[in-house]
């Protein structure tokens, strides 16, 4: 029964390459530059033991453009100024600092989870939702990794979100609350079953950072959706209101029985279009012209959600006359 001894990080490069991991996402000596440089900007603060006064304190930033790893005695880690310079012993970081830039990685399942469909009244989580929408109540199937195909249902429901008509709810110092909805409007989306661009990671800009909702244990560990910067997480646990959800995307129901407000079409053709309208408008990318407009989002419904039923560009130029011309307006 030999105690096993310390983990350092000698011992893990050697153990690297006495048995390298496939699943590893990066060495350990990029690991290390990676952290280096997380200290160095600020993104989080390490404390030591100075070794000279034997008190613990804050490490300066810049201090670690100098030190470098070493293993000291009684294998534990040290960082010194040079191999024989003074420095700290004893370092530790902020694990939830850590967890906002590197969280953790979302090797999800090759396929889809089960569908949490909007039934009843109460919230489903954010995630949920935008898998209902993806896939069209389980009617489309696609790679889970595909960004690009999960970008339609999160631009739809947080434009929906934006604009107060699916109310959100979030924990806030622990305790859940309505978030308003105008602080998603033009949010960006580290997306549920891929990892996210190192911009989007290392930025100070307030963004969703999605998991897949696979049990509810999980989802409360922090497996959730919750918008975040490189320096915060600002609300965990995010969830919509189902019945919202049910009004807007109501897959389930017969088209015929609904009235849409659009002459012969379902209601939630007409929804999508007007949450894609103030999505282009949020983001500064109305077309010149009104007839302009209502061409581009017909093609984009074409496009986004091919089995829908669709209006006329005539329909769509109506009903989007006003809204338009207001925003022309103001430009």
């Amino acid at each position: 029964m030999e105690q096993r001894s310390r983990p350092t990080l000698a011992k893990l490069a050697i153990m690297q390459t006495l048995a390298p991991d496939s699943a590893q996402l990066m060495s350990i000596s990029d690991a290390q530059k990676a952290l280096w440089v997380g200290l160095q900007n600020q993104m989080f603060i390490a404390s030591g033991i100075f070794i000279g006064t034997g008190q613990r304190i804050e490490v300066p930033s810049l201090d670690w453009l100098d030190l470098v790893a070493v293993e000291g005695r009684g294998e534990v880690d040290e960082v010194r100024y040079g191999p024989l310079g003074g420095g700290y012993r004893d370092l530790r970081i902020p694990s939830g600092d850590l967890q906002l830039i590197w969280p953790p990685p979302k090797h999800g399942p090759s396929a889809l989870p089960d569908l949490n469909p909007p039934d009843g009244d109460g919230y489903m989580p954010l995630y949920s939702a935008a898998l209902w929408i993806a896939t069209e109540a389980g009617t489309r199937k696609f790679d889970p990794a595909d960004r690009e195909a999960w970008r339609p249902a999160f631009d739809g429901l947080l434009a929906a979100i934006a604009s107060e008509r699916v109310r959100v709810t979030g924990l806030v110092d622990g305790v859940r609350e309505l978030i308003p909805g105008h602080r998603f409007a033009g949010c960006e989306v580290d997306y549920p079953h891929s990892e996210p661009p190192d911009d989007l990671v290392f930025s100070d800009r307030m963004h969703l950072r999605s998991y897949p909702f696979v049990d509810e244990e999980r989802w409360r560990k922090g497996f959730d959706d919750s918008p975040v910067s490189r320096r915060k997480a600002f609300v965990t646990q995010l969830m919509v209101e189902k019945g919202d959800v049910r009004e807007r995307w109501p897959f389930s129901l017969r088209a015929e029985a609904l009235s849409s407000g659009l002459p012969g079409r379902p209601v939630k053709s007409k929804h999508l279009i007007e949450d894609e309208f103030k999505r282009r408008a949020e983001g500064g990318c109305l077309a010149a012209t009104l007839q302009g407009e209502a061409e581009a989002l017909l093609e984009w419904l074409v496009a986004t959600y091919p089995q829908h039923a669709r209006p006329t560009v005539d329909t769509i130029r109506n009903n989007i006359r006003h809204a338009y011309r207001q925003l022309k307006s103001r430009t």
